[in-house]
């Protein structure tokens, strides 16, 4: 590793510790699912033992899955406002885009009818 323009080198003999991960880097996606991860169970998910992208949010009547494939989320529940209140704690430690309601995930076509309550 070579250090970034506008430091000044004090020896070439030192070596140069990263604080945080930087993009492109083989452990920056470690550190993106350590992040997630560490807030999702802060929030009250837990995650599926069978698959680790997978977590879980079971409280009272309202549950919420989210998985997880590389940076993308997707959040399914039987509250409305309970996927708001995700998506606003989310954005309050990640910046996020709401791309509205999935209708491509994983290259599947998802299709709703919602007056009939049915999903293909």
């Amino acid at each position: 590793m070579q250090q970034p323009e506008g430091f000044p080198l004090a020896s070439p003999h030192k070596v140069l510790r990263l604080r945080k991960s930087i993009y492109g880097l083989k452990q920056a996606s470690r550190m993106w699912y350590q992040k997630l991860q560490s807030v999702l169970l802060e929030m009250g998910f837990t995650c599926v033992q069978v698959d680790s992208s997978i977590y879980v949010y079971r409280k009272d009547k309202v549950q919420i899955i989210l998985p997880v494939f590389v940076d993308d989320i997707t959040l399914a529940s039987n509250s409305l406002e309970a996927i708001h209140s995700v998506i606003k704690e989310l954005s309050s430690h990640f910046r996020l885009r709401d791309l509205g309601p999935t209708s491509f995930l994983l290259g599947i076509q998802i299709t709703r009818d919602r007056p009939n309550r049915t999903i293909c």
